[in-house]
C-alpha cells in the first residue's frame, strides 16, 4: 500500500461494522465451484504496471487491479496509458473511489462523487469496470447502495477467508498479503482452497524488489515470482473476479424487472410494486420491486422453469431492507412434477435487519419428480419496506459451449488447412493436392457476348472490353487477371449465406440484418445484436491454428447505435478432441464508432488444436451493434 494512501482510522468501529453485514448474509453453503484463485491489486501503483504486470504476463497469469482514479499520472502510480494497457492484455480494471477514502466517513453527496466520478473516469478512458473495492476494507449500508449501482461486485479487505459458491458478489471475503506473509503461507491458502473447492480471492499492494519493514502491505519482487511460479507448477490458472461471476448466467427471464412484471405475479398489487425510483443495482439499478409489509403476508412468483432433479443450482437476490421494521422477508422455491401439479416446495432463507446485501442460496430439488420450480419472494406481515432485484437462478455447472457447426456435414472430421477445406475446394472447381487447393485460371472472357467466339475487334468491342474490367489496347482486351483466393480462414465471413458456419445462443436478440448495415466490399449483410437483460453471444467455427503461429483477427463493427454495455471478442480455444480448454479475451468497448478492428492472436499453449471466434454482448446492453467481415488470417 503507497504509504501517501495510509490514514488512522478506527479500525475496530470498522471491524465491527464489517462483521455485523457478515453476519446478515448468514452462514454460507458449502456447495461451490471448482477451486478459485483470483489475484487482485489495489490503489494502482506504478510498481504493479512495472514488476508485477511483466512477471504474470510471462506466466500467462491474470488480475484484477483496483485502481483510483483520481490519482492516475500522479508520481508513484500509473499513467492511463499504463493502465489501458493492461487492460489491452487481457487485465481486469476495477473502481477504488478517486482518491482512496474511508467512505463511512464521509457525507452521501461525497460517497457519491468518489464512487459515480470514479466510475465515470474509467467511462471516459474507454474501460467499462464491474468490480469495486473498498479502500481499507471500510463500508456500511449507505456505501453499498451506492456501490451496488455502480459495480456487479465489491471486495473487501478486513473480511477473511474463502469464498463459497454461490458467493456474496457485494462481500467478497480475501486474504491479504502483508510484509510479514511468507510464499509457503499464500501456497497454503491456494491449497486450502483447491482442497475446499473454494475461491480464494488474494489481495496485493505493491510489488518492490525490497520492502522497508514500515511498509506494512508490501511484498518483495522475488515472493511475489517464486508464487507465480508455485500457481504455474500446480497448473492453476487466476481467474479475473469478472470471468469468475460472468460464468453463472441467469436462467429466469426478467431477472432484473428491466420488462417489468412480465414473468412475474403477485398475491398483492398493492403490496408489491415495480419501483423506478434507482433503488435496484447493476447493470440496470433503475427498476426493482418494492414490498411493504402489512396486515397480511406478501408474496411475489416467478414464472415455472424448467429444471433438472440431478443439478444443484444457485440462487442470487439483490435486497436493500435498510426501510424494514418489523416483517420477515424471505426466499422460497415451489416445486412442480412433469404435470405441472404443486408436489413440495423448499424454503432458502429469510431476513429481519437492516442491510444492503445479496442474498445467494444453494438449491436442490428435493425428488427426482420435480420437473419445474417456481422462485417465491415472500414477506411476512409487519411494516416496512423491502426492494428486491436481480433474482437469479443458475445452474452450478455452467451449461457447456454450444456443438461447432459441421460446415461440411459429408465430411468426417476437421481438415488440414481449414474445415473440410478439401470438400470445398473441390466444390471451387479445384484439385486438393493434400495440403491445399489447385484452382485452374478461368475460362477466357468473351468481350463481345452478342458475337461467337472471342473478339479481337468489331462492333463495341471497346466499350464491352471496359465493362467488364479491362483494358482495350487498340486491337484487343486486356483482362487483368483474377484476384488471389482470399487467405481468410473464417467461412461465410460477410454473411452472404446468413448463418451457415455461425451459432448463436441468443436467437431473438442475434439475427441476420440485411439493411445495409455492413462493411465494403458486401455491406447488405451482417449480423445485428441486440442489447437485452440477457447476454447474447455469436459463435464461428472451430478453425485449426498452430501454437507459435500468430493470427489476425479482423472485423468491420458499428457500435454508432451503442447507448451502454460493453460488446467485444473473445477466443474459445480446444484441445484435439474437440474439448473446451481455455479462452483469451481480445477486445472489448463501449463507445459510439464504426471502425475496422484488428487483432493479434496467439494460441495459449500447445494443447490448443482449434480456436473459434465468438462475438459477444453482456447482459444489460442498451442498443445495438452490427458486424461484418470477420477474417482469421495466418501471419
Amino acid at each position: 500500500m503507497n504509504k501517501t494512501l495510509r490514514r488512522r482510522h478506527s479500525f475496530l468501529a470498522v471491524l465491527a461494522l464489517t462483521l455485523a453485514i457478515l453476519f446478515a448474509y448468514g452462514t454460507p453453503s458449502f456447495a461451490n465451484a471448482a477451486g478459485i484463485v483470483t489475484l487482485t491489486f489495489d490503489d494502482g501503483n506504478a510498481s504493479q504496471y512495472a514488476i508485477a504486470a511483466p512477471i504474470m504476463k510471462a506466466a500467462n497469469q491474470k488480475a484484477v487491479f483496483y485502481v483510483n482514479s483520481g490519482l492516475v499520472g500522479q508520481a508513484d502510480y500509473m499513467t492511463w496509458a499504463q493502465v489501458k494497457d493492461l487492460k489491452a492484455s487481457g487485465f481486469e480494471i476495477g473502481g477504488h473511489t478517486l482518491t482512496h477514502e474511508e467512505l463511512p466517513t464521509l457525507t452521501p453527496a461525497a460517497i457519491a462523487t468518489q464512487v459515480n466520478q470514479d466510475n465515470a473516469n474509467f467511462l471516459a478512458q474507454g474501460i467499462t469496470p464491474v468490480s469495486f473495492a473498498s479502500p481499507f476494507g471500510a463500508y456500511d449500508n449507505e456505501t453499498l447502495a451506492v456501490i451496488s449501482k455502480k459495480y456487479d461486485t465489491h471486495r473487501a479487505f478486513a473480511n477473511q477467508g474463502l469464498n463459497v459458491w454461490p458467493y456474496n458478489k457485494y462481500l467478497l471475503t480475501v486474504r491479504y498479503i502483508t510484509n510479514q506473509t511468507s510464499v509457503a503461507q499464500v501456497q497454503a491458502w491456494v491449497n486450502e482452497a483447491v482442497a475446499q473447492d473454494a475461491w480464494l480471492v488474494l489481495v496485493f499492494h505493491e510489488i518492490l524488489p525490497t520492502v522497508d519493514p514500515t511498509d506494512d502491505y508490501s511484498w518483495e519482487t522475488a515472493k511475489f515470482q517464486s508464487f507465480i511460479t508455485s500457481l504455474n507448477a500446480q497448473g492453476i490458472k487466476a481467474k479475473t473476479i469478472e470471468e469468475v461471476m460472468k460464468q453463472y448466467a441467469s436462467s429466469n427471464a426478467n431477472p432484473s424487472f428491466e420488462s417489468g412484471l412480465t414473468g412475474w405475479t403477485t398475491n398483492n398489487p398493492v403490496g408489491v410494486v415495480l419501483d423506478t425510483a434507482g433503488n435496484g443495482s447493476y447493470p440496470a439499478p433503475k427498476n426493482s420491486i418494492k414490498m411493504t409489509a402489512g396486515a397480511n403476508a406478501q408474496h411475489l412468483f416467478s414464472e415455472m422453469l424448467p429444471v433438472d432433479a440431478s443439478t444443484t443450482y444457485g440462487l442470487r437476490a439483490y435486497t436493500d431492507s435498510r426501510s424494514l421494521v418489523s416483517a420477515e422477508t424471505g426466499f422460497y422455491i415451489d416445486e412442480f412434477d412433469a404435470a405441472g401439479n404443486w408436489i413440495s416446495g423448499k424454503w432458502l432463507g429469510g431476513f429481519t435487519n437492516k442491510n444492503v446485501v445479496d442474498k445467494s442460496f444453494v438449491y436442490k430439488p428435493t425428488s427426482s419428480s420435480v420437473r419445474s420450480l417456481s422462485i417465491q419472494v415472500y414477506m411476512m406481515p409487519g411494516s416496512g419496506t423491502v426492494f428486491i432485484d436481480n433474482v437469479e437462478i443458475f445452474p452450478k455447472t455452467p451449461p457447456p459451449p454450444p456443438p461447432p457447426v459441421d460446415v461440411c456435414p459429408n465430411v468426417a472430421g476437421q481438415q488440414t488447412s481449414g474445415p473440410c477445406a478439401d470438400e470445398e475446394c473441390v466444390a471451387q472447381g479445384g484439385t486438393w493436392n493434400g495440403s491445399s487447393c489447385d484452382i485452374p485460371p478461368p475460362p477466357p472472357v468473351d468481350v463481345c457476348p452478342n458475337v461467337p467466339g472471342d473478339q479481337a475487334s468489331g462492333p463495341c468491342a471497346d466499350e464491352e472490353c471496359t465493362a467488364n474490367g479491362g483494358t482495350w489496347n487498340g486491337a484487343s482486351c486486356d483482362i487483368p487477371p483474377p484476384p488471389p483466393p482470399s487467405n481468410n480462414l473464417v467461412a461465410n465471413p460477410s454473411f452472404e449465406d446468413g448463418f451457415v458456419n455461425w451459432t448463436t445462443d441468443n436467437a431473438a436478440n442475434v439475427t441476420l440484418d440485411t439493411a445495409g448495415n455492413g462493411g465494403a466490399p458486401t455491406p447488405t449483410n451482417s449480423i445485428k445484436m441486440n442489447g437485452n437483460t440477457r447476454a447474447a453471444h455469436l459463435f464461428g467455427q472451430k478453425i485449426p491454428v498452430a501454437f507459435g503461429t500468430s493470427y489476425n483477427l479482423k472485423a468491420h463493427t458499428n457500435s454508432m447505435n451503442l447507448n451502454g454495455g460493453e460488446v467485444g471478442f473473445y477466443i474459445d480455444e480446444y484441445d484435439t478432441a474437440g474439448n473446451w480448454i481455455s479462452g483469451k479475451w481480445i477486445d472489448g468497448w463501449t463507445t459510439k464508432e464504426r471502425a475496422n478492428r484488428s487483432y493479434v492472436f496467439t494460441p495459449t499453449s500447445g494443447n490448443v488444436s482449434t480456436a473459434a471466434i465468438q462475438v459477444y454482448m453482456l447482459a444489460g446492453v442498451l442498443g445495438t451493434l452490427f458486424v461484418d467481415n470477420i477474417e482469421f488470417l495466418a501471419f
